[in-house]
């Protein structure tokens, strides 16, 4: 959160990051809230509450961050994913019970995160993949597994977080869970690193991806 401190429901602060206006808040529940503008405009993925005061100190900072370096707001939405997905993984390896609340509340605000900027891009991908279908997918594959032509698809660097989900593949298959959220393997995947992209059945969530370089070698299951 803001140096300055706010302990009393009701209490804000405003700050000014770039074009950002970015209020921290305590509310009535003892939760705390971050509501974003950009200008005159809400940033309402970008906007949210949550229990737990360190997971919205991470999401502030990230948020203010961003602001100054005049990101706009999907690529603070994707820093903040990182973010998160980082802390999850550092907070998972200490196993107590503050740690087991913590994982709660992060999970809960990557659940958030799924906004509709998210399905946007999940259908723009989705997009990408049937007009690449036919020179890819060879007949009879199920149409939750989607294969993008190498030759038309711009590779991109990944962060470090992500980076460092891309390490832990098995066999070059990277899941979704345990510390990995769906919206970090859309963006990894959106950047040209896997050759096939698996959805949770019946929805728009990613399941697993296979790397590019393992392709029929990896054994992935949606």
């Amino acid at each position: 959160m803001p140096n300055a401190v706010i302990s009393v429901p009701g209490q804000q602060v405003v700050t000014t990051a770039g074009r950002y206006t970015i209020t921290a808040q305590i509310t009535v529940d003892g939760g705390h809230s971050i509501h974003v503008m950009l200008g005159p405009n809400p940033v309402s993925e970008l906007c949210f509450s949550t229990p737990d005061r360190a997971t919205a100190s991470r999401a502030f900072r990230t948020i203010a961050e961003g602001g100054e370096q005049g990101v706009r707001p999907e690529g603070i939405r994707q820093a903040l994913t990182d973010a998160l997905v980082h802390d999850l993984h550092e907070v998972q390896r200490r196993r107590d019970d503050e740690s087991t609340s913590r994982v709660e509340h992060i999970n809960a605000l990557l659940d958030r995160l799924e906004s509709p900027a998210n399905t946007a891009a999940v259908a723009e991908l989705a997009d990408h993949v049937r007009r690449n279908l036919a020179d890819t997918v060879p007949a009879g594959r199920p149409t939750q597994v989607a294969s993008p032509s190498r030759t038309r698809i711009e590779h991109k660097p990944l962060t470090k977080p992500q980076q460092r989900i891309v390490a832990g593949h098995i066999n070059g298959v990277v899941y979704a869970g345990n510390g990995v959220a769906w919206t970090s393997l859309l963006s990894i995947a959106r950047k040209g690193h896997a050759a096939e992209v698996h959805y949770q059945p019946g929805t728009k969530k990613i399941a697993s991806i296979v790397l590019r370089g393992y392709g029929a070698d990896a054994k992935a299951v949606a």
